[in-house]
């Protein structure tokens, strides 16, 4: 008769590893994997900006429309990922809200989460709402300041 405290071996006698050393290895490998693209990121873009400051010194109004192009789409794009995030964010927790239910029915969890109901759930989507539209709310602003910021290289370059 087995002991409860040693886990039954599988069929072929290896010892299966826990599920919690697995967790741990994909967010060290997760981890890594988004360091090395930081880094890899981080030194194209200086690249980049060397580029774009060579191109200063021969045309300055051609490197302020490239960078304020640059700005626009950069700023649309991760400023417009955010906002739509907080507006997931709000959607999921007003179903939590109306499920007394955090999370909510039917959303999928990165693991097996704790769910709460009754007022506990109802105050986390609370919660959740708010920080949904603090980011819906920071990214708007976000994103006008970068058109705006943008637009002033324009106007710059042309006086």
């Amino acid at each position: 008769m087995q002991s409860m405290a040693v886990p039954p071996t599988p069929a072929d006698g290896t010892i299966a590893r826990p599920r919690a050393a697995r967790e741990v290895w994909v967010r060290v490998l997760v981890l890594a994997g988004a360091m090395a693209a930081g880094l890899v990121l981080q030194r194209l873009l200086l690249q980049h900006l060397d580029a774009l400051e060579t191109l200063a010194e021969t045309d300055p109004i051609a490197a302020r429309r490239q960078l304020a192009t640059e700005l626009r789409v950069g700023g649309l794009g991760l400023f417009g990922l955010t906002c739509v995030l907080g507006g997931w964010v709000i959607a999921v927790s007003v179903r939590a809200f109306r499920a007394a239910q955090f999370p909510p029915p039917g959303v999928s969890t990165w693991r097996v989460a704790r769910i709460a109901t009754g007022a506990t759930a109802r105050r986390q989507a609370i919660a959740g709402m708010v920080l949904g539209a603090v980011l819906v709310a920071a990214s708007l602003a976000a994103g006008v300041l970068t058109w705006k910021i943008a637009a002033t290289f324009l106007v710059c370059g042309r006086t």
